[in-house]
């Protein structure tokens, strides 16, 4: 059920989403992954407390667990507190080195600071284990997004969408994105 869940809100289903979690969590209460996917929708409604809650919930039950840890760096990104942010997601980097979105919450402080070179070596990082880091540069366009990054974010996930042209998720950031900025056709 929780991975259904996943499953359902990376196609923004969102109620079915929600559906699935509160079965997984009926299954098993403290079921990190579902706590941490319905933190995800809350966030999506700019609920932040109860985003912070479900993510102190996992986090309760499993303290390395690597998405309630970015659960609560997006909180601290969009209550822009970078410097919070930044601290949690070394703590998600430290429990996998290669979660590719983590990193590209980490790359996106460093574009959103103006570092370069932090940027630049991050990237390198992600490319040298994975030949075609799509879903980096899909994550860190949607970061960029809700930055408010337009340029930079289409950047993202034009590359994204050239490195794995079968991988929906960055056409269709790359379309929200033109439709947000009002260049439907």
């Amino acid at each position: 059920e929780a991975l259904s869940g996943q499953l359902l809100l990376s196609k923004h289903n969102r109620a079915e989403a929600a559906n699935a979690f509160d079965a997984a969590l009926r299954i098993n209460p403290k079921a990190a992954e579902a706590l941490a996917g319905k933190g995800a929708i809350a966030l999506e409604r700019m609920e932040f407390a109860e985003a912070e809650r479900l993510a102190d919930a996992a986090l309760k039950v499993n303290p390395r667990h690597a998405a309630a840890l970015r659960l609560k760096a997006d909180v601290r990104l969009a209550e822009s507190d970078p410097a919070g942010a930044e601290k949690l997601l070394r703590a998600a980097a430290e429990v996998n080195p290669r979660d590719e979105p983590t990193l590209a919450r980490l790359a996106a402080l460093r574009h959103l600071s103006g570092d370069k070179e932090g940027f630049a070596a991050l990237a390198k990082q992600v490319a040298a284990f994975d030949r075609k880091p799509a879903l980096f540069y899909t994550d860190l366009g949607a970061v960029l997004t809700d930055a408010r990054q337009f340029a930079s974010a289409a950047e993202c996930f034009e590359k994204a969408a050239a490195l794995r042209p079968a991988l929906p998720g960055a056409k269709a950031g790359l379309g929200l994105l033109l439709y947000i900025q009002g260049r439907e056709p």
